[in-house]
């Protein structure tokens, strides 16, 4: 089971990140069950040429919210809507990790499955490992921008502006890259 690690960092009060993930993600595992919610697999990014991206319908199940003193995490699976026998399942944590008092790492850690047994983990160390990666990572990034979304909401701002008091003029940039925006109204 091939072990996956991605982060994504966004620019706001670790506190927060954590509230606007849990309301992102109590959105998107009942829209799971339904069918609205996929992986994608770039297939360009794979030098396939003249190939477009490869969608598949995933359910996302959610364990526990826990929280310690440094993190807060949930346990989360992703399998296949349409068939596990031919498509990879994952089970990890997404973590919120502080970084400072404004910037949060919002990591996915754990592991696939490949599909197929032998032949599947055979497929997955030559070619498909990256497929099942870009995956995870457009997965993981666009989970980072639905809380950055949620972020500004104005349930999530009361809640971030009752717990935690910016100092004035304090700017928050867009960071190119891995990073997203969490208030562009401030700088």
């Amino acid at each position: 089971m091939p072990q996956v690690t991605l982060s994504e960092t966004l620019l706001s009060n670790p506190d927060v990140v954590a509230v606007a993930l849990l309301r992102v993600l109590e959105h998107l595992a009942p829209a799971s069950r339904h069918g609205d919610v996929g992986l994608t697999v770039p297939l360009a990014a794979l030098h396939l040429p003249g190939v477009g991206d490869l969608s598949v319908p995933i359910v996302l199940t959610l364990g526990e919210p826990s929280i310690d003193a440094a993190e807060r995490s949930v346990p989360v699976r992703l399998k296949s809507r349409a068939s596990e026998r031919i498509f990879p399942k994952f089970s990890g944590v997404l973590r919120v990790h502080p970084v400072a008092e404004h910037r949060a790492d919002l990591v996915l850690d754990g592991r696939y499955t490949p599909p197929a047994g032998l032949l599947g983990a055979l497929a997955d160390a030559t070619l498909l490992r990256s497929a099942a990666h870009l995956s995870l990572r457009a997965f993981l990034g666009r989970l980072a921008d639905g809380v950055a979304r949620e972020i500004e909401t104005p349930e999530v701002l009361f809640f971030e502006h009752s717990r935690v008091l910016p100092e004035p003029g304090s700017p928050v940039a867009y960071v190119e890259g891995h990073e997203r925006q969490a208030h562009p109204d401030r700088g």
